[in-house]
């Protein structure tokens, strides 16, 4: 997952139509509900470019695990991934710095849950996963601190669909992201919107 995200950057990057584009890279972290797998503390990061004024074509990819019950003959631990490419509404609040944006992606995601079972000393560990076509919304406020640096808060939720299509767990639930948004390119003044 990991190589085909570095791929898509890559290809972003160099596709010559969007050398002139504003170019994104988000760093978030937050909370991810998983629905059966717990809530988890996550990061992550998002990179997006502009196809239109409004609007952004993003690839955003987000890791989170948690840890319960850690070191004990009961510990359970979960861990969660997704990527996602999509594209990001940006409605731009007129006189202020702020962006109103909303995303929506679709792509794969993997959740995976391991616990003990037994009693000490002949405790065994199991694990169980998901794996399958993942989609997501979110929705926040994005504020242009700098013609480079804007913090966000963005909400949302997620869901995952086994491949199998049959599955005892479900794997979907509401996210919370805070991050800070990196913007490269051709930046006009901050000021020239208000």
């Amino acid at each position: 997952m990991k190589r085909i995200l570095l791929c898509l950057f890559i290809a972003i990057l160099l596709l010559p139509g969007n050398l002139s584009a504003n170019i994104n890279l988000d760093a978030f972290g937050g909370l991810n509900n998983t629905g059966d797998f717990k809530t988890h503390y996550a990061g992550g990061a998002n990179v997006s470019f502009d196809i239109h004024r409004d609007v952004d074509f993003m690839a955003k990819y987000l890791y989170s695990t948690r840890t319960f019950n850690s070191g004990k003959d009961n510990e359970e631990k979960y861990a969660y991934m997704s990527g996602l490419i999509g594209l990001q509404y940006k409605y731009r609040i007129e006189g202020y710095p702020l962006q109103w944006i909303s995303t929506f992606g679709i792509g794969m995601a993997k959740a995976d849950k391991e616990y003990k079972i037994g009693v000490s000393p002949n405790l065994n560990t199991e694990s169980k996963s998901e794996f399958g076509a993942s989609a997501g919304v979110w929705t926040g406020i994005l504020y242009n601190a700098t013609q480079n640096l804007s913090p966000f808060l963005e909400i949302g939720y997620h869901k995952l669909g086994s491949i199998s299509g049959k599955s005892d767990y479900a794997i979907q639930g509401y996210q919370v992201l805070a991050g800070v948004r990196y913007t490269f390119g051709a930046n006009k003044s901050i000021y020239s919107d208000y």
